[in-house]
């Protein structure tokens, strides 16, 4: 009886881990039925790896870039578990397909009421802004600011150098998912050179 309990609840963890790149909360976990105070042990037995305080991946998942971009998302959880991140700047260019070389840090954009009690990581640079739902897409079951709300925000923050950045503009232009209008402004407003396209 025992181990049917143990399949049912590993089946179910695995389900939910599935549809996150095998990543999971200790609040899922025990909604699949595992006591928090067996989690150690999972982790001890190499069942599980623990990636942050309350967010775990299931070993048998390789890690990936997806992966860690969901573990992200999932870090973002408030208190009624519901992830608040959006993926923005650098990470929503290359999400986006607008920027080929996976940043060593993550950018994620979060409501201006988000709330951690623990210290954000290292590998995340948050920024706090009220989304519209107009300034997102979704991509693999995450948040990702649009074309328009990226371009504008990585302008703001000042995070590319000219020539990238143009690089980055000429390449939307040529993908059709901004007009000239939209970088003629966006250009004109934020930099000292000029867009001609």
């Amino acid at each position: 009886m025992t181990e049917i309990v143990h399949a049912q609840r590993a089946k179910a963890l695995y389900e939910v881990a599935l549809k996150q790149s095998g990543h999971f909360t200790t609040q899922q976990a025990k909604t699949a039925g595992f006591k928090e105070n067996t989690h150690p042990y999972h982790v001890s037995r190499g069942n599980w790896i623990r990636i942050q305080r309350g967010l775990y991946r299931l070993a048998v998942f390789p890690e990936s870039r997806l992966g860690e971009l969901t573990a992200w998302y999932l870090w973002s959880r408030d208190r009624k578990q519901r992830p608040q991140g959006a993926y923005s700047h650098l990470t929503a260019l290359e999400l986006l397909g607008l920027l080929q070389a996976p940043q060593k840090r993550v950018f994620m954009t979060v409501p201006q009421s988000f709330r951690r009690t623990s210290q954000t990581p290292a590998t995340l640079v948050l920024y706090k802004a009220d989304l519209r739902q107009n300034d997102i897409v979704e991509i693999e079951g995450m948040p990702v600011t649009n074309f328009k709300r990226t371009l504008a925000d990585i302008a703001k923050a000042d995070l590319l150098q000219p020539d990238q950045f143009r690089a980055v503009l000429e390449q939307a232009l040529t993908l059709g998912v901004v007009d000239a209008q939209f970088l003629s402004a966006l250009v004109g407003d934020q930099f000292q050179f000029r867009f001609d396209k």
